[in-house]
């Protein structure tokens, strides 16, 4: 959608892209029942101190990410060891939301990577 018609969905953009803050943009695409979406982060100008550190710590953690899905692993020691990353650098991790999406026809359908607690002393 472009235009007006795509008011429907997000609001317009108002205002002017000032130093120092950040921008999201998202493209989402749909071909023969298979949805496909992207968002990505920008800063306009250069990055403060907080904003670089959050994009190498985001780096740090999508590296021990990648790192344990070269080896194979099942997707809760994938989990385990993005998490093991964050304890030991000291990076916070939203670890409600997984990582990264899911591998369905959606951004949220299962396999996710993540603990899920299906009895009460067993993990997946």
């Amino acid at each position: 959608m472009q235009g007006n018609d795509a008011q429907f969905y997000y609001a317009t953009q108002r205002g002017k892209f000032r130093p120092g803050e950040l921008v999201r943009m998202d493209v989402t695409n749909h071909h023969r029942g298979y949805w496909s979406n992207a968002g990505r982060m920008a800063v306009i100008g250069e990055p403060s101190t907080e904003q670089a550190t959050a994009y190498n710590n985001n780096l740090t953690l999508k590296a021990a990410a990648k790192e344990a899905l070269r080896s194979a692993k099942r997707c809760r020691e994938v989990f385990e060891a993005v998490q093991t990353t964050s304890q030991q650098k000291r990076i916070k991790f939203w670890e409600d939301v997984g990582v990264g999406h899911g591998v369905g026809t959606s951004d949220r359908e299962p396999p996710y990577l993540k603990l899920v607690s299906i009895h009460k002393n067993r993990l997946l």
